[in-house]
């Protein structure tokens, strides 16, 4: 079945490749199938198909290499840091001198946030090849971010803080003087007022 589905892939009619592979994966439990199938899915698109095809392809074989490497590398594709760490925390343990799985643990790891352990996973990718261009490049890149985090806090300390406003005194108020009103409020007070004297009218002069 699988060189019918080589057959078919070769000659364009990549549909019934997919058919034929997804009928071997799911009748007679082929990995290989299952992963050809997640290949080509991914190379069309279809991460969320492509996802389910190595996700069944490592509940056959959880512990293979193979399987394990394409499930971290469907999931990077798949924008899903988490799944491909664990699965690449895995295959670093089963293969600790593969610079490329402790490359990759470092490139989930930066995209899941975590820049102090993607730095340690690089470090040991480069120790074990150093001359890998891709590893160094991500490298200089944590190495940045971790530079431009720290002038940020350090910003964020050296900023003085804002002095408490003290409540303000209140002053000593005088009191306004008032009018002299007692004239008018007591009862027996009275008034002087001056009236103007008529003058005596002159005698007529005859």
């Amino acid at each position: 079945m699988l060189k019918n589905a080589s057959a078919a892939m070769s000659a364009g009619r990549v549909d019934e490749a997919k058919r034929l592979l997804k009928d071997a994966g799911d009748r007679f439990g082929s990995v290989q199938a299952l992963l050809l199938l997640a290949r080509v899915q991914s190379t069309q698109g279809d991460l969320a198909g492509a996802l389910d095809s190595v996700r069944a392809a490592r509940r056959l074989a959880p512990n293979s290499e193979e399987v394990l490497l394409a499930y971290a590398q469907v999931s990077l594709a798949g924008r899903l840091p988490v799944p491909a760490i664990l699965a690449l925390e895995s295959l670093t343990r089963l293969c600790p001198t593969v610079s490329q799985y402790h490359y990759l643990l470092g490139v989930a790891l930066v995209r899941a946030g975590d820049m102090p352990a993607a730095s340690d996973a690089l470090v040991r990718a480069q120790a074990l090849d150093a001359d890998r261009p891709l590893t160094l490049i991500a490298l200089g890149l944590v190495y940045t971010q971790q530079k431009a985090l720290r002038r940020s806090e350090d910003r964020a300390g050296a900023q003085p803080r804002a002095r408490p406003r003290q409540p303000r005194r209140a002053g000593r108020r005088w009191p306004r003087p008032r009018p002299d009103l007692t004239m008018w409020h007591r009862p027996n007070a009275t008034r002087r007022v001056s009236w103007p004297q008529r003058r005596p009218t002159p005698a007529p002069i005859w």
